[in-house]
């Protein structure tokens, strides 16, 4: 007979609430680049180009933020769902097994 699988559920569970956890800190992060404010005025006027560059820069990293928020979040809860699904099939299953007369 081949060997089981074993699922730890409550390190599954546990992975899903870091996620989550990881999640509202890189939108923390998010918003605190957003509020970054730099443009090309602030570069001074050699360096207008170069501010506005800056500024366009922070845009992308707040934005790449944001998406990893979403995508942590998203892990976290599929993670969630999933030992909470593995709980309860492993229950039914044990059940089922527990009414087996021998």
């Amino acid at each position: 007979m081949g060997e089981g699988l074993e699922v730890d559920v409550a390190v599954v569970t546990d992975a899903g609430t870091r996620l989550l956890r990881s999640a509202e800190v890189l939108r923390q992060q998010a918003a605190e680049t957003a509020r970054l404010e730099f443009a090309g005025a602030q570069a001074g006027r050699d360096y207008t180009a170069k501010g506005d560059a800056v500024r366009d820069a922070l845009g992308v990293v707040g934005g790449a933020l944001e998406q990893w928020a979403a995508d942590a979040e998203s892990f976290g809860h599929a993670f969630r769902a999933a030992a909470a699904r593995y709980s309860g099939t492993d229950a039914s299953v044990a059940a089922d097994v527990d009414g087996v007369q021998w």
